[in-house]
């Protein structure tokens, strides 16, 4: 008589569970999401953090910048420089090492430590490469990316369509000082 209670309580919960986790306000995203075409040279550079969703401590961050380059050998440098308080402030640099498939052109895999790679999601790129919406894999963290400050009207608007269509809460993205 015991097992059947424990059996009848257990497809409770994990009934609950289920319908818990589909009313979830949260974006999906997968490769179908993704950029269907990108050349790696032309992406690779400098680019300024232009707004965040996710961040934990905002206003302890004055600028983020991202470098990536290509070596002879064909592997791709990253780093990442974030000023911490003001932007003279002290900067904290992350090395990491860059992995692209021609295959899924909109995904970027990062590892900053061993060979622990995490999933990056281009989810916009302008034609002239100048401004990049990217995501992680679960959607908790958004940025918006960009050679120069200076954004085009027109990217700006795409941008816009492709995190309302994707779902994100716009209210809750960070928007770096310097832009406005």
């Amino acid at each position: 008589m015991k097992p059947f209670h424990f059996l009848k309580i257990t497809l409770c919960a994990l009934t609950a569970f289920l319908f818990l986790s589909c009313l979830q306000d949260k974006p999906y995203i997968s490769y179908k999401d993704t950029i269907e075409d990108m050349d790696i040279t032309q992406f690779l550079g400098t680019m300024y953090e232009v707004a965040q969703l996710g961040r934990p401590k905002k206003e302890q961050v004055a600028q983020v910048l991202y470098k990536s380059s290509s070596d002879s050998k064909g592997s791709i440098q990253f780093t990442v420089e974030k000023t911490k308080y003001t932007i003279y402030g002290p900067v904290q640099i992350r090395k990491g090492v860059l992995r692209w498939n021609e295959d899924f052109p909109g995904v970027l895999r990062v590892s900053f430590y061993l060979n622990f790679y995490k999933d990056y999601y281009i989810l916009y790129l302008a034609d002239d490469y100048s401004v990049c919406l990217i995501s992680n894999d679960s959607a908790s963290r958004l940025w918006i990316l960009a050679k120069n400050i200076d954004i085009k009207n027109e990217d700006f608007i795409a941008i816009d369509e492709k995190i309302t269509e994707l779902g994100f809460d716009k209210s809750k993205i960070y928007w770096t000082e310097d832009i406005f």
